[in-house]
């Protein structure tokens, strides 16, 4: 299955397409970004196709408090964007997919931290 997304999407960023991936491989039950658990598939991705760029989104609803399935009625959403220079380092196979997927959690982490300093939380 993974084999058959990887073609896919390298169809796609051959052919001047962009692609939208969720790193976290679930959601937080904190309401969080979680720092320990989540899924290498995007560190799969980006080693994958090397010549890739990565732009992080975090966007969060601002009434939202905690874990929840689907926004509030009438809620507005805060949305930041920044892009992401990976740092590709020496390991190979699942440790650099690891590591490659750990720099995107962090930095999803640190733009959420900026959110909350922002609201003085």
């Amino acid at each position: 299955e993974m084999k058959k997304v990887l073609e896919k999407c390298g169809y796609l960023l051959a052919n001047a397409h962009s692609l939208m991936i969720f790193p976290e491989g679930g959601r937080s039950r904190t309401g969080r970004v979680d720092r320990e658990n989540y899924t290498y598939g995007v560190g799969r991705f980006i080693s994958a196709f090397p010549e890739s760029r990565v732009l992080c989104l975090y966007l969060r609803g601002e009434r939202q408090e905690s874990y929840g399935n689907i926004p509030k009625w009438g809620e507005r959403f805060y949305v930041a964007v920044e892009p992401l220079a990976v740092e590709r380092g020496a390991s190979a196979g699942l440790r650099e997919n690891r590591a490659l997927a750990g720099q995107v959690i962090e930095k999803l982490a640190m733009m959420e931290e900026k959110y909350f300093a922002s609201r003085g939380q």
